[in-house]
């Protein structure tokens, strides 16, 4: 191929002559302009709010039940066991016995179930968080400063506890992503660091059971003692009574009743 301009051999392929320097051919249809980078803003998402205080390994929908609640939710099922013992051993020899027994032991049985199953809704309350677990927690805290010098020590820790902002969060029924940055941290607060008040909790909480037994237990032995010398006396009565008809009828010597 010859440039047109100046004559000169021009190599193939080349658009322009080595000689002159002029265009010798078109540009070709088929090649394109290379295309321009059109650079647009990226809009980066804004940083999610950190989490509230979640179970390891949950979604975040709930609470993590701190170590302190747990405790006692057990302790208050270990209390409907010891209820339920306690009206076994009162009401078992109530129904096997034919002897007709003072009506209080029934009072006694009643009471056992009654507090067996307060303490059952209670303990169920505390393990999920509910606000009525609580409410029943407090009534017993304030009851139980009545009980000097264990019972009123292990209810001001309650009390203390059950009343912190954070504790309050736990059982209000709220999920963890309707909480503030400062509620959070309350929670934290509440959920961590109880591991002294745990030791102490067992502690007086074991020391108090010890005592509860040492004092009812006696309780109940004397009271059983009772009603079997009171049905003694009845049934000693009964028959000097029917020795006494059986000598009016027969005018067989008789024995002196019984008062």
């Amino acid at each position: 191929m010859q440039c047109p301009h100046c004559g000169a051999e021009v190599l193939a392929g080349n658009t322009f002559c080595q000689r002159c320097r002029k265009r010798v051919a078109a540009a070709s249809a088929t090649s394109t302009a290379r295309p321009t980078l059109r650079q647009e803003p990226v809009a980066h998402r804004a940083p999610s709010p950190r989490a509230a205080f979640a179970p390891a390994g949950g979604a975040g929908s709930s609470f993590a039940r701190p170590g302190w609640i747990t405790l006692l939710a057990l302790l208050y099922f270990l209390g409907v066991l010891l209820c339920l013992l306690g009206a076994a051993a009162t009401g078992i020899p109530l129904v096997s016995s034919p002897i007709p027994h003072p009506p209080i032991l029934w009072i006694f049985v009643a009471l056992y179930l009654g507090v067996g199953a307060l303490y059952l809704a209670t303990g169920i309350g505390l393990w999920r968080l509910r606000a009525w677990g609580r409410y029943i927690t407090l009534v017993f805290a304030f009851i139980g400063l009545l009980g000097i010098p264990i019972g009123t020590a292990i209810s001001i820790l309650l009390l203390v506890y059950l009343f912190r902002p954070g504790t309050k969060i736990l059982f209000s029924g709220r999920s963890p992503g309707e909480l503030n940055p400062e509620e959070q941290e309350q929670v934290r607060r509440a959920s961590g660091g109880t591991v002294l008040l745990v030791v102490v909790t067992v502690v007086l909480g074991g020391v108090g059971i010890l005592l509860a037994a040492a004092i009812a237990i006696p309780s109940l032995l004397k009271a059983r003692m009772s009603a079997n010398e009171h049905a003694t006396f009845q049934d000693m009565a009964t028959i000097a009574s029917a020795e006494t008809a059986y000598a009016q009828a027969t005018g067989a010597c008789t024995t002196t009743p019984i008062a």
